[in-house]
């Protein structure tokens, strides 16, 4: 659990695909409705300890994160010359983080609890895909316009585990 997640410098755009429209609307036209869905997170790294107490005491060690969120939008649809958001039809929008970095922290043992506090330096490179509408071959369609976005970024975070 992230205490404080910070972007330490602004996010910088570093390249967008759009899709190839003969007219493009604005992507909130009809009032999407986003219903966020259930995404993922996973880490992975090591942890060295300055001493040699087994799995306690202060650590440095690189890390390599991944998390997607994603969220569903309604279609669209054109309709006697109008543009009509679908009931039943969904884009399904992600958004996918890589993150690389370091992390010191302090890990203590307390019975059958675990208590791990930390900071987390790195650097974030997310992709994003919403939801683009637009009009191709006189048909009103959705498609996706592609972000990728890159940023340093600093966590402090506190994890609590038990063990048996």
């Amino acid at each position: 659990m992230a205490l404080f997640d910070k972007e330490i410098f602004e996010e910088k755009l570093v390249s967008q695909k759009f899709p190839d429209w003969e007219k493009r609307f604005n992507p909130n036209l009809g009032n999407p409705q986003r219903k966020k869905m259930i995404g993922h997170h996973f880490n992975i790294g090591f942890k060295y300890y300055f001493k040699q107490s087994g799995f306690e005491g202060v650590y440095l060690g690189p890390v390599y994160s991944f998390e997607q969120s994603r969220s569903k939008i309604n279609k669209i649809e054109l309709r006697s010359g109008q543009v009509y958001r679908l009931e039943d039809h969904f884009d399904i929008e992600k958004s996918n983080s890589n993150m690389f970095g370091l992390r010191l922290g302090s890990q203590k043992r307390f019975y059958e609890t675990l208590t791990d506090v930390f900071i987390y330096v790195g650097k974030r490179v997310r992709v994003e895909s919403t939801q683009d509408i637009g009009i191709r071959n006189n048909i009103a369609e959705s498609d996706f316009l592609v972000s990728k976005y890159s940023s340093f970024f600093i966590k402090i975070g506190l994890a609590l585990g038990f063990y048996f």
